[in-house]
This record gives structure tokens, C-alpha cells and sequence, in this order.
């Protein structure tokens, strides 16, 4: 009768099973601290019945105190070989199983190893982006902040450039006004005197106006009494008494010439209390023209371009006033652009300040940020420590 082995175990042919341990030592090279090494499947041979070995301890019979002579014990026997078999081949089946679940876990663990390898360098390499950003960032921080300080240095010339424009354009203004002032003065004295000189003109210019026509009626008077006596003499001669009418027209005619003398020598003496008095307003208005003269040159010793105008005519006059009107309208204009340009460097320097404020803000932005992600990087850091 043979024996079968069963990874260490001996059955017997006809219900005898004799167990032995195993004395196998695991071969050299493998670990045996190694839980993930699987273990070899249950190897079943059908040998013969096994000679005595003095290294192998003697099977333990189950049932060694059983005579083999009794048949009814050899059934039970066998019965009991037979449910001790079933269990040995659930006991295999069981250990193949394991064998495929160890295997099948060291695969798992296998993949396991490989994906954290992979998350290590993928961590590895998001640590070296967030270090390249933050260099990056830090680079951006810094140049934003020269760009900041430019700025305000720029702001700061352009504050001090609008003072200075706005200090010369006050200043300019001033002068021009203490000017405008001073030659109003002095038009204002010119006009005076030429409303003057105007009047006394006029008042010659009537005086005469009225010598003339007290003339004109005088020699009318004298052309129609001279026809009324020439038609008194033509029709006195076709009468008898042309004579005593001749007489007494030529009396008349002496009566009116005596009253056109006296009449005349009294138009004279107007004439000459006219042409006196006309004398005067020449000699006036002379006089005022030399004053004018003097005035000019005056002006002109004191380099006053604006008074040379004085020396000539009233249309002298009015030409200086309408050169200085032309002036003061270039001065308007001028104190116009000047406001302008200060407007436009009010503007300009509140765009600069405005930029200023948002590189600031900026600034603020991106430091804030860094400090977000230098934190965000620290608890990664944390957590991946832990």
C-alpha cells in the first residue's frame, strides 16, 4: 500500500494519514522577511511507501493505538481517511487562492509604488514651477515697483514745472496788467485832451460857419437892393420926374452904400474878432499838438513805443489805440494759452498721479499674491512633509 504527500503531509493508501513536518528550508537568495513573496503551490506525489530516514521523525499515526486487525475500526478509518482527504483538497483549494490574491496584491502594490513615483515627480516638478513663478513674480513685483518710483519721480518734475509755469504766468499777468493800467492811464489823458482840442476846433469852426453866412446874407441883401434900385432907375426913366427920382435914388443909393460901409466895416470888424478868435483856437490847437509833441517825445525818451503814436493826427490816435487794443487782445489771448497750458499740465499731472495710484494698487496686488502663494506653497510643503 503507497503513500501520497501533500506538502508535507503523508496519507495513506487505505485510511491510514501520517503527518510529518516540513523540513525544507527556503533556498538562498530569497527574503524571508518578505510578505509579498508568494508562496510555492502544494505539490502531490504517489510514491511508494517511504523508507525509514533517521533525519525525518517517524509519522504520527492518528490513530496508532487502532489494531489493524478489527474491520470495523478499518472502515471508520477509512471514512475518516476520506473527510481527512476532503479537507486537505478545500485546504489546497484555499491555498491556491491565497497564492492568487498574494499575487494579485503584489501587483496592486506594484502599481501602487509606480503611481506614487509618478505623483513624487509630478509634486517635484510643481515645485519647480511654483519656484519659477515666484521668481518670475518677484522679478514682475520689483519692476513694477522702478516703474512706480519713475512715476512718481516723473510726477514730482511735473508738480514743480507746473508750479514754475504757474509762478510765471502770475507773475507775467501782473506785469502785463500794471502795463495795461498805465497805458490806459495815458490814453485816458490823450482822449481828454483831444476831447479838447475836438471842442475848441469845433467852436472855431462854428464862429466861422457863422461869419460866413451873416456874408452870404449881406451880399444877397446888397445883390437885391442893388436890383430893386437898377428897376426903380429903369422905370424912372420913362417918367417926367425921372430926375428927382434919379436923385433920390442915387441918395438912396448913397444912404444904402453908406449903410452897406458902415454895415460892411462892421462885418469886418466880426471878420476880424472871428478870424482872431479863430487864430486862437489855431493857436490852441497848435498849442495842444505841441504838447502832443512834447508829450511824444517824452515817451519816446522814456522807450514808451505805445505814446509815439501822439505826435501825429487824431487818426495817429486812433491807430496807436487800436494797435494797443490789438496788443491787448495778443495779451488776452496769450494769458488764454497760458491758462490752457496750465490746464493741460493740471491734466497731465493728475493722469501721472492716477497712474501712480494704480501702480500702487498694483504693487499692493501683486505683493498680496505672492504672499498668498508663498503661503499656499508652505502648507503644500507641509502637507507633503506629513
Amino acid at each position: 500500500m503507497g503513500f501520497i504527500r501533500m506538502d508535507g503531509h503523508w496519507i495513506k493508501g487505505r485510511g491510514v494519514v501520517v503527518m510529518e513536518e516540513e523540513k525544507e528550508e527556503r533556498t538562498e537568495g530569497e527574503d524571508p522577511s518578505s510578505p509579498l513573496e508568494p508562496r510555492s503551490s502544494p505539490d502531490i506525489h504517489f510514491v511508494s511507501e517511504p523508507e525509514a530516514d533517521p533525519s525525518v521523525s517517524a509519522p504520527l499515526s492518528i490513530s496508532h493505538a487502532v489494531p489493524s486487525s478489527s474491520k470495523l475500526e478499518e472502515d471508520e478509518m477509512g471514512l475518516l481517511a476520506e473527510w481527512i482527504g476532503h479537507q486537505l483538497f478545500a485546504y489546497v483549494e484555499a491555498l491556491s487562492r491565497m497564492r492568487r490574491d498574494l499575487l494579485q496584491a503584489e501587483e496592486h502594490c506594484q502599481d501602487e509604488v509606480a503611481r506614487l513615483q509618478a505623483k513624487t515627480a509630478e509634486v517635484a516638478t510643481l515645485r519647480e514651477a511654483l519656484e519659477r513663478e515666484r521668481q518670475d513674480r518677484e522679478e514682475e513685483r520689483q519692476a513694477r515697483e522702478e516703474e512706480r518710483r519713475s512715476l512718481e519721480e516723473s510726477t514730482r518734475k511735473a508738480e514743480a514745472e507746473v508750479t514754475h509755469l504757474a509762478e510765471q504766468t502770475s507773475s507775467t499777468i501782473q506785469r502785463l496788467r500794471k502795463e495795461v493800467l498805465h497805458l490806459m492811464k495815458k490814453l485816458k489823458k490823450s482822449e481828454d485832451e483831444l476831447r479838447k482840442s475836438k471842442k475848441c476846433y469845433s467852436e472855431a469852426a462854428a464862429e466861422v460857419a457863422h461869419f460866413r453866412s451873416l456874408q452870404v446874407k449881406a451880399i444877397m441883401d446888397y445883390s437885391r437892393r442893388k436890383a430893386n434900385f437898377t428897376k426903380e432907375l429903369e422905370e424912372s426913366q420913362d417918367e417926367q420926374k425921372w430926375s428927382q427920382k434919379v436923385s433920390d435914388l442915387q441918395k438912396q443909393l448913397q444912404d444904402a452904400e453908406m449903410s452897406h460901409d458902415v454895415q460892411r466895416a462892421s462885418w469886418r470888424r466880426q471878420v476880424e474878432e472871428h478870424k482872431g478868435r479863430f487864430r486862437q483856437a489855431a493857436d490852441e490847437v497848435v498849442r495842444l499838438q505841441r504838447q502832443l509833441v512834447t508829450r511824444a517825445q517824452l515817451a519816446n525818451a522814456q522807450d514808451t513805443k505805445e505814446l509815439l503814436a501822439l505826435r501825429g493826427t487824431v487818426e495817429g490816435i486812433f491807430v496807436s489805440l487800436g494797435e494797443k487794443t490789438a496788443e491787448l487782445q495778443q495779451v488776452k489771448i496769450q494769458l488764454a494759452l497760458e491758462r490752457k497750458a496750465i490746464a493741460d499740465a493740471e491734466a497731465e499731472s493728475e493722469v501721472l498721479r492716477k497712474r501712480c495710484r494704480e501702480a500702487e494698487a498694483e504693487s499692493r496686488h501683486l505683493q498680496l499674491e505672492s504672499e498668498s502663494s508663498q503661503d499656499l506653497e508652505n502648507d503644500d510643503e507641509m502637507a507633503m512633509i506629513t
